[in-house]
């Protein structure tokens, strides 16, 4: 008789242990927003976000039996239509995540909104500090342009330079690093020019620093970067010029027509292992090395469709998982995050342009 009951009580605790540990994919079709610049200056970066999204849901929803919906609206990194991209996935969509916006200063109009509406915002890519404190319900998956304007003050220290010039763009990503560069000690900033979205023609500016004769030029920007650098070039600018982040891309070497070569930026430091399945089917699909802009977007997607696996489509649990997210794999990278929902102890990186690639930098 005993030895009837044995299977049987072994069959119940299974069934036990399962009913406990088993989480059922969520019911119906699940809504994701994604805010990104898919037209104007910055479109290509925006579509390599798309493309690391894309290819994290497919991935995902496979594996995990999901019916997932990425709902993408077009910012075109103008703050304003961000706002009513936002608006339009929260009220009239009812999603409960947003992906993006990659722009700092769209970011930051947006987190308000979500905050408000208590809906998940996670981004990629912006870093100003003032997108997470909006609220709890505001993530970001990279260092901050705090921790970036620290990098390259660290890099102008190990060059061992101290007389500067910058020119940024005035918005909230060039005004957040040109504020910790100027209030380091022993840099002397010998000028500090601005230019605004959208501008083509930077030679007023660059002729005052020019007349400042600058060891290092400071360039913090996005893809018109590479057009200050040909016009730097072509007034005969011959400093030291160093950049951050968002300098790299194709986009900004293609604008600088063969002037990049040998600027130096500080950049993200995760491994890009080649041999993933990550990176072998992106090269396969598009026949490139994927961007940081397909890399963080795949990664903060991976992450926020385990968030929904484990809690559901509902925005506040989703929240409180990924406050509590520990060692979370991405691509190179572990990602956790701080109390302010920014990524912990992100890595910092020096690179260079090599023979018109973008490589580490060895001194």
């Amino acid at each position: 008789m005993k030895k009837i009951w044995i299977p049987i009580i072994v069959v119940v605790i299974i069934i036990g242990v399962v009913a406990i540990f088993y989480k059922p994919a969520p019911k119906g079709t699940i809504k994701i927003g994604a805010i990104l610049p898919l037209s104007g200056f910055a479109a290509n970066r925006g579509e390599e976000a798309k493309q690391g999204i894309d290819l994290a849901v497919e991935e995902f929803s496979k594996l995990e039996n999901l019916d997932v919906k990425v709902i993408y609206e077009d910012s075109a990194a103008d703050s304003t239509k961000a706002v009513n991209a936002a608006n339009k996935l929260i009220d009239i969509d009812r999603v409960k995540i947003l992906i993006g916006p990659l722009s700092s200063s769209e970011a930051i109009a947006v987190s308000k909104i979500a905050q408000e509406k208590e809906v998940v915002m996670i981004t990629p890519i912006s870093g100003n500090p003032e997108v997470t404190k909006a609220g709890n319900f505001i993530f970001r998956t990279i260092m901050t342009t705090d921790q970036e304007g620290e990098g390259i003050a660290k890099l102008i220290k190990e060059l061992n330079i101290s007389k500067i010039a910058i020119i940024s763009l005035n918005n909230d990503y060039g005004n957040g690093i040109v504020d910790i560069l100027k209030n380091k000690s022993g840099l002397e900033i010998v000028a500090k020019e601005k230019y605004n979205l959208g501008d083509k023609d930077f030679r007023s500016q660059l002729t005052k620093i020019k007349a400042t004769n600058p060891r290092a030029v400071i360039l913090i920007g996005y893809t018109e970067v590479g057009t200050i650098l040909k016009q730097a070039k072509e007034l005969g600018i011959n400093s030291i010029f160093i950049s951050g982040a968002a300098f790299e891309g194709q986009d900004t070497l293609k604008n600088a027509e063969g002037t990049a070569e040998g600027v130096l930026y500080v950049y993200h430091g995760y491994k890009q292992d080649l041999t993933s399945k990550f990176y072998k089917k992106y090269q396969e699909k598009f026949g490139k090395v994927p961007s940081q802009y397909v890399t963080f977007s795949y990664d903060t997607t991976k992450l926020v469709l385990k968030a929904i696996k484990e809690v559901g489509n509902d925005s506040k649990k989703i929240s409180q998982y990924l406050t509590d997210v520990k060692d979370f794999a991405g691509e190179g990278r572990i990602i956790n995050f701080d109390q302010e929902r920014n990524l912990l102890n992100p890595q910092i990186i020096f690179k260079t342009v090599k023979n018109g690639q973008f490589v580490p930098y060895e001194e």
